[in-house]
């Protein structure tokens, strides 16, 4: 039986050229996420540019307005994580509020979008083991006494878009009273362990190369749904091999 695989958190960015983050007023946005989103918050980045950030009234999701770029960041509640499908639905559901918040910042051309999916399986086998799991789903050996792996393989879809898919081993901690630099994170005392698969699906190889293709509603739902699909496959190869 294949190991449980947890969705984690997804990201939906849409990238664009020269947008004015302050033209768009407070009272606008906060008419268009109403319902949904707190009031935006205006506040200098670490860049020096001007975001606006707004989060969920339930605290799951952010919106992230930039002068280049528009990110809605979700994570998930335990239930949600055993379920692609509403994750799916709920970032697709806000589509379209991305882009109401995008045609009020007068950006001179959108270029590309992107989704990445973060799914976590958690296993009970040693370090060596999780490694060696990576390592057939890629069909290869990266060495004798391994500790870690991280593997990122990145295709070209359809002549325009990215499919970044990283496998990487993980371990978490329980916090304690150590503070740095003294904190000791001893291997064998991981309260979880287990591989990670991150997927970002992106339509950045068609701006690279010219194509100018259009940035729509659309095809940020087609970029979502190839993220997810993604992330389902190589959750689904990494699963079957951690039994």
């Amino acid at each position: 039986m294949a190991a449980d695989v947890r969705y984690i958190g997804v990201q939906v960015s849409i990238f664009y050229h020269n947008a004015d983050v302050h033209v768009f007023d407070q009272d606008q946005m906060t008419d268009v996420v109403l319902g949904k989103y707190l009031p935006p918050v205006l506040f200098d980045g670490p860049d020096g540019y001007p975001v606006r950030a707004m989060i969920s009234e339930h605290g799951n999701s952010q919106i992230i307005v930039t002068s280049s770029s528009i990110s809605l960041n979700a994570s998930f509640s335990p239930r949600w994580q055993q379920q692609s499908e509403l994750g799916r639905q709920y970032v697709g559901e806000r589509v379209g509020l991305l882009f109401g918040i995008v045609s009020g910042l007068r950006a001179t051309a959108l270029i590309y979008a992107g989704t990445t999916v973060e799914t976590r399986i958690t296993s009970t086998l040693d370090d060596s083991d999780i490694a060696r799991a990576i390592e057939d789903v890629y069909g290869g050996r990266f060495g004798d006494r391994l500790t870690d792996l991280a593997v990122k393989a990145s295709e070209v879809v359809d002549g325009n878009d990215y499919r970044n898919v990283t496998v990487h081993n993980f371990r978490s901690f329980a916090a304690g009273p150590q503070a740095p630099p003294q904190i000791k994170l001893e291997n064998a005392t991981a309260s979880e362990r287990g591989v990670g698969v991150s997927v970002d699906y992106n339509s950045r190889y068609g701006y690279n190369e010219g194509r100018n293709a259009p940035v729509t509603p659309e095809d940020v739902s087609r970029i979502i749904d190839g993220a997810f699909s993604a992330s389902a496959e190589m959750s689904r190869r990494v699963a079957e091999r951690l039994t």
